[in-house]
C-alpha cells in the first residue's frame, strides 16, 4: 500500500528509505542535527520536515510510513488532541 497521488507518492524503496532516516534521527541523531527534544522524546514533525535533510517529504508520507512500519518503531501523536491544526510529534519506540 502507498500513499495516494497528490500526497507525495512514496515507492516501497524511497518508503524504507524515509523509514530508515526517521529511525536514525529519533534514536541517534536529533541532538547532533540540534532538533528539541520533549521530556517524552517527541520531536515535532514540522520541525523534522523543514530540515533539509527531511523538506522533500510530507506530512502525509510520514503518517504512511509511522501507520505501516511492520515494527511499529514510531508513535506519532498530535501535540494538541483537540486542535489538529497544531501539528504532531514523533518518537521512537
Amino acid at each position: 500500500m502507498t500513499p495516494t497521488a497528490g500526497t507525495g507518492a512514496l515507492t516501497i524503496k524511497q518508503t524504507t528509505q524515509l523509514s530508515k532516516k526517521l529511525s536514525y534521527l529519533l534514536r541517534h541523531g536529533a541532538v547532533k542535527d540540534g532538533f528539541n527534544i520533549d521530556s517524552a522524546g517527541f520531536i515535532l514533525v514540522d520541525e523534522i520536515l523543514a530540515h533539509q535533510h527531511y523538506e522533500s517529504h510530507t506530512i502525509e508520507q510520514v503518517k504512511f510510513v509511522v501507520d505501516n512500519n511492520d515494527k511499529k518503531r514510531f508513535e506519532l501523536s498530535l501535540v494538541d488532541p483537540e486542535d489538529e491544526s497544531k501539528g504532531y510529534k514523533i518518537r521512537a519506540v
